[in-house]
């Protein structure tokens, strides 16, 4: 499910690729594999998120349900990367660092933020995939529990599976909602789960926010209240 992203290594377009069973770098102008990292799967494939590339440090990182996070280190002078940490816990519900299904988590500065298997929003420490803190309010605490994240400035924006938008500020203490509306109403479509979900990401524009669920579509004028 997850989609390359392309990076600039050594001076050379490098496509990041997740596959099956591994992270792998390809020349863009050949095709040619330049580098790979093994990240095999337990039980099943479920890379979905994309690659998170952190330009000011030179590193990707990427997570799934089933097994776990890995962080690396990409070398600027050569066509090469290096593992900082690899950890994944027990199982699905016995989790390390973070475990997430699809919602793209955040790099920020020294710290990683994302939704682990069952809803839980984790702070990690990039340098070790420690954890240094939890938040179980702002998404569903079910399997598959997620929400969405879009960086703006010192802000993110958080679109979770009950249908809420939400505009927080991210620290190393722990999250701050700032402002939540309802933006959708979850459908059982997508995942008949209770009163359903809401899994689609948000699209931003024009100081509109557009999204949908399994029977309409919305727009959303982001400027209401604005001085």
């Amino acid at each position: 499910y997850s989609a390359p992203i392309v990076i600039t290594q050594a001076g050379r377009r490098v496509v990041v690729c997740w596959t099956g069973e591994r992270l792998a770098g390809l020349d863009a102008a050949t095709g040619s594999v330049v580098w790979d990292v093994p990240f095999p799967h337990r039980r099943w494939i479920d890379g979905i998120i994309t690659p998170v590339w952190d330009r000011k440090k030179n590193r990707l990182f990427i997570s799934c349900f089933d097994c776990g996070s890995l962080l690396l280190d990409v070398d600027t002078q050569n066509l090469t990367v290096k593992k900082i940490w690899q950890r994944k816990g027990i199982n699905e519900i016995q989790t390390d660092s973070l475990h997430i299904l699809m919602g793209n988590p955040v790099l920020k500065e020294n710290w990683i933020f994302g939704v682990d298997s069952y809803g839980q929003f984790r702070c990690l420490d990039a340098r070790n995939g420690d954890r240094l803190w939890e938040d179980l309010t702002l998404t569903s605490q079910a399997r598959w529990g997620t929400l969405h994240m879009v960086q703006n400035g010192d802000h993110v924006w958080m679109f979770n599976d009950r249908g809420e938008l939400m505009i927080t500020k991210l620290t190393l203490q722990g999250v701050q909602v700032i402002s939540k509306a309802k933006l959708l109403s979850p459908t059982r479509g997508q995942l008949s789960r209770g009163q359903g979900v809401t899994w689609s990401h948000p699209a931003f524009a024009y100081r509109h926010v557009f999204n949908r669920n399994d029977e309409e579509i919305v727009c959303a004028d982001l400027t209401a209240g604005a001085q």
